[in-house]
């Protein structure tokens, strides 16, 4: 899409997901984290299920939530299915194919999205401009001074599959990442519930966002979570898109590339300079900056240290080497959102569901690790993911 285009499509969902309409989402995030970790305690004794599709159950609902002003429900069903989690999989296989022959990509959008499932097909359908305005995002679109063209309901509709699916499987990911590490490396767990404790004197009145981002420990596991969230060298783990390839295209001056890669030393030697001509598109992948040992040491290890100083203290060195949302004017326009959801359902976890959690991988052993490449790394497929179970303590 064109610059000046994306610009102005842009600029009502940087609105809509700014900090302070975001702190709008804080109960209802709270709510749906309540209810998750109600819901995980209600498994006990019930055997092994699925964590990805659990956690999407919960991330779907508290998102789509804010977006649409009404739930689809996942976590109201007896179980864990249907949820988003292998539909979202489903589209992801296809990216390959669509991002190399564009025209398959305009075939694909006139054909119903039938296997969506119905609960969230219901919260976001659109079939009017009067429908839509008592869905919050979509508001906010209409009172934009985006062109009449640019409101129309299919126009509103394509929005709304990109709302509601890519923000909750990107959070489903990083969730589950940060799940799974606490769970298989007990000191870590333990660390956090002291510092959650500490600031929390009654789990049953968690904090505020605002709040909770301000605990060191917690900001760093969270960090360390989205660092490691496309994890291809881990086949237990999901994946996610955004740790692709990143493409940008700069239209109006040649790029000056300076081949030092990773954190300046100054005793690194000459450094060689490549001019890329202007409207070259320039790709990277985020995973290639993450596993940068010279940026990230013992880069495939979990290890929330990394982003403290030695007091014990958030640091911010390691910020511009960050690119779990992208960097620049097309970065994920919802990260505040993740973050939100992020804070609060880890710290619940830890407090009230994390001491009763067992997890088991679903690895092949011996095979090759990366099998393919759908604009991200994949492995050799088993399911993507792990299973987990709640018990009695």
């Amino acid at each position: 899409m064109e610059h000046a285009h994306h610009r102005m499509r842009r600029a009502p969902f940087n609105n809509f997901f700014s900090k302070s309409n975001v702190l709008k989402a804080d109960d209802v995030v709270h709510q749906r984290s309540r209810q998750f970790c109600d819901k995980l305690l209600s498994q006990r004794g019930r055997g092994w299920f699925d964590a990805n599709g659990a956690i999407n159950c919960f991330t779907t609902d508290a998102i789509v939530e804010h977006c649409y002003g009404e739930s689809p429900g996942f976590l109201d069903q007896e179980g864990w299915e249907p949820n988003c989690y292998d539909f979202f999989e489903v589209l992801e296989t296809r990216s390959n194919c669509t991002r190399h022959l564009p025209w398959v990509r305009r075939i694909l959008g006139w054909v119903p999205l039938y296997v969506i499932p119905e609960r969230l097909k219901r919260v976001t359908a659109v079939k009017g401009t009067g429908e839509a305005e008592v869905r919050p995002l979509f508001a906010e679109l209409l009172k934009s001074d985006l062109p009449p063209q640019e409101k129309t309901p299919k126009r509103l509709a394509h929005d709304s599959n990109a709302a509601a699916l890519a923000g909750p499987q990107s959070t489903t990911t990083a969730l589950s990442n940060v799940v799974y590490h606490l769970v298989k490396q007990p000191h870590i767990a333990k660390r956090l519930q002291e510092e959650v404790m500490a600031n929390v004197p009654d789990p049953a009145q968690l904090p505020s966002w605002p709040i909770l981002e301000k605990l060191p420990y917690l900001s760093a596991v969270i960090l360390e979570g989205l660092r490691l969230m496309y994890d291809f060298s881990q086949e237990r783990l999901p994946y996610d898109t955004a740790q692709g390839r990143l493409v940008r295209v700069a239209v109006d001056e040649d790029l000056q590339y300076e081949d030092n890669c990773g954190i300046e030393n100054s005793s690194a030697p000459a450094k060689t300079v490549y001019s890329i001509p202007r409207g070259t598109a320039v790709g990277m992948s985020a995973c290639l900056v993450h596993l940068d040992e010279s940026i990230y040491p013992e880069p495939n290890e979990f290890r929330p240290e990394r982003w403290l100083d030695d007091a014990g203290q958030r640091h911010s060195r390691l910020d511009r080497y960050f690119l779990s949302f992208a960097k620049g004017s097309r970065n994920c326009v919802g990260f505040r959102l993740a973050y939100c959801v992020l804070y609060v359902s880890v710290a619940e976890l830890v407090l009230r569901v994390l001491p009763r959690l067992k997890v088991r991988d679903r690895r092949r052993h011996g095979e090759e690790q990366v099998y393919n490449d759908h604009g991200e790394k994949e492995p050799r497929k088993t399911k993507k993911g792990y299973d987990m179970r709640v018990v009695d303590v």
